[in-house]
């Protein structure tokens, strides 16, 4: 006695997939299908339908027939990836951290302050150099003119003694 038919038909969201064979190992075979769709109910045996007439009308031999493409059924064939931990975890911020922007602002303020510190140091030093330059010219001013003075006394007395 052969083996009762059964109808098991699935979609892929484009074609419905339709076949009368006696087991469902039989018609994931006839599919070319490994994976077990009625585990994951995408396939299902049917008992009534067009499709089911024509199926029982040729066994073994799968009926494809086009049909609205149903978002909700492609979605569930194909659902989206799972995001992985590091694409989980929002991302920081691109950007500096603020506590970098702080002492960089702080570094800025230290570096005026040695800059004017530096400035105010060599104004200094430049009007004293200033001065002693000053005290220096009326210094060599004065011992230009005594040394003149007292070389011509040194030379009348000098001429004096011959």
């Amino acid at each position: 006695m052969p083996a009762r038919l059964k109808v098991f038909t699935w979609s892929d969201g484009f074609r419905a997939h339709t076949v009368a064979v006696s087991s469902r190992a039989k018609a994931l075979k006839a599919w070319g299908v490994t994976h077990d769709l009625f585990k994951d109910g995408f396939a299902r045996e049917i008992d009534t339908g067009a499709d089911y007439d024509r199926a029982l009308a040729e066994p073994g031999v799968v009926i494809d027939r086009g049909e609205a493409i149903d978002k909700g059924k492609l979605r569930a064939l194909h659902p989206p990836p799972k995001p992985r931990k590091a694409e989980a975890k929002p991302e920081k911020p691109k950007g500096p951290d603020p506590a970098d922007v702080r002492r960089v602002e702080t570094l800025k303020n230290e570096m005026t302050a040695l800059e004017k510190r530096h400035a105010a140091a060599i104004a200094d030093l430049d009007a004293k150099a200033e001065a002693l330059e000053t005290k220096r010219r009326d210094l060599n001013s004065g011992f230009s003119r005594d040394r003149a003075d007292l070389k011509r006394k040194l030379a009348d007395a000098e001429r004096k003694l011959r």
